[in-house]
């Protein structure tokens, strides 16, 4: 759902600005501050910022990497942290360098918005609330046969 989210994001932006070259674009939260919001919130998701879906999922596999291979945990950690500096970069080039090029990048339209909002509240949903979903697979999984190790 965050990866759907994004590559919709992508495709306003090449929509909007005519390119996803990212030498070609800054400035966008100039123009459009409700996009630039709505963009930090799905990057900040797709990091597993706590409150966000990608927190739980995140979470559980680094648990179950500490637990099972404690270098696969320092190698996934050390993945979580060079995933943050390049999506945290790509946004502050991108939304927050100035002059704003595209100058004429137009705001969230309804469509756009009505396209994001269910996937953005799904995304709080499930980090506010984590505890529901694996509750609804529980009785699924433990009727799989457990695989010998």
């Amino acid at each position: 759902m965050i990866i759907a989210a994004l590559f919709l994001v992508v495709g306003m932006i090449e929509r909007r600005a005519g390119t996803r070259d990212r030498a070609q674009l800054r400035g966008l939260g100039a123009t459009a501050p409700l996009f630039a919001a709505l963009f930090l919130v799905i990057s900040l998701a797709a990091l597993g910022l706590p409150g966000l879906n990608g927190f739980v999922g995140e979470f559980l596999i680094m648990l179950g990497a500490w637990t099972a291979f404690v270098p696969l945990a320092v190698g996934a950690g050390i993945g979580v942290v060079l995933a943050a500096w390049y999506v945290l970069r790509f946004y502050q080039g991108s939304m927050q360098e100035a002059p704003p090029e595209p100058a004429a990048f137009g705001e969230v339209r309804p469509v756009d918005g009505g396209v994001l909002a269910p996937l953005l509240a799904i995304m709080v949903l499930i980090g506010i609330t984590p505890g529901f979903f694996p509750a609804a697979v529980e009785a699924t999984v433990k009727a799989l046969p457990v695989i010998a190790r």
